[in-house]
């Protein structure tokens, strides 16, 4: 006569603990895929407290001039508009919040003159580059790998100057960090004291695409 185990009974995760996950090694560069769309790429940041630092408004006006850009979205606390481009440190913007009459697309005229004038704008906004707004969402349109590629290059050569840069791009998946300790329940305050450096303040923004 045959006696059932405990273990038979019921299964007790306890004693069966499953081994520790091993973590993917980061991947490698990804070159020349073929793309079956384009890439609208928008990239929201927030720049200072109540104004845009000097520096970066120079890296702004900058990457207006890409020729992967198509303008960012800022202005003034509570009134975003279009800015498509630059005149010095003066930018220049449409204004989405701008309504019009419904055009008859059935009447025999359309498009009418007036329709077509409709269209543009006589003078666009103007704002100079130190009175924007820090919170915007910076635009760009790529057309295939090479267009990506080419503007990560203008990038990094931006970059190369050593100034402060609004984002960064990693153009491979970063090796997966180490879970932290859920039972380590050290405070900020407790780090800055202990290393003289602050955490939140050291954390370098990363942009994975």
């Amino acid at each position: 006569m045959s006696t059932l185990q405990p273990e038979s009974l019921f299964f007790d995760p306890l004693l069966h603990i499953p081994p520790e996950p091993t973590a993917p090694p980061p991947s490698e560069p990804v070159t020349n895929p073929t793309w079956d769309a384009s890439l609208l790429l928008l990239i929201p940041l927030r720049l200072g407290l109540e104004s845009v630092p000097p520096e970066h408004a120079a890296r702004i006006l900058a990457m207006l001039e890409l020729p992967q850009s198509i303008g960012f979205i800022g202005g003034r606390p509570n009134h975003a508009i279009y800015f498509f481009g630059h005149h010095g440190n003066e930018l220049h913007g449409l204004d989405p919040h701008t309504t019009q009459p419904t055009p008859e697309v059935e009447d025999e005229e359309f498009p009418s003159l007036e329709f077509l004038a409709s269209l543009s704008c006589p003078r666009p906004q103007k704002l100079r580059v130190d009175r924007l707004d820090p919170s915007l969402a910076l635009g760009f349109y790529f057309r295939s790998w090479e267009d990506l590629n080419q503007w990560h290059e203008c990038i990094e050569e931006m970059a190369k100057d050593g100034g402060p840069m609004p984002f960064r791009v990693e153009m491979t998946t970063p090796a997966p960090a180490e879970d932290p300790d859920p039972l380590d329940l050290t405070f900020e305050d407790d780090i800055e004291a202990a290393t003289g450096t602050n955490p939140v303040e050291d954390e370098d923004g990363f942009l994975l695409i």
